[in-house]
């Protein structure tokens, strides 16, 4: 059982099924991150996750999401432009 203060935790439980070996393995295979700087395509999901559990309003919001410390640590992103 969890307390309510794992985030992390809880984040990594949800997206195990999804980013299993083969998955992340068809992903670099295809080259879907292949210019990519820091917005990976899991650090995206994760975010777009993040930002749809807190109901955000829009990217504003979610680039301003990444100032508090422990938003940035879960998604592992320093921070993104909202344009």
């Amino acid at each position: 059982m969890q307390g309510k203060d794992t985030t992390k935790s809880t984040f990594f439980q949800l997206f195990r099924p999804i980013f299993k070996e083969k998955t992340l393995d068809y992903l670099k295979s295809v080259g879907v991150d292949r210019y990519v700087k820091k917005l990976t395509i899991i650090k995206l999901f994760m975010l777009l996750t993040f930002a749809q559990l807190e109901q955000f309003k829009g990217l504003r919001d979610i680039s301003n999401s990444l100032h508090h410390k422990a938003h940035s640590q879960i998604i592992d992103l320093e921070s993104i432009s909202h344009s």
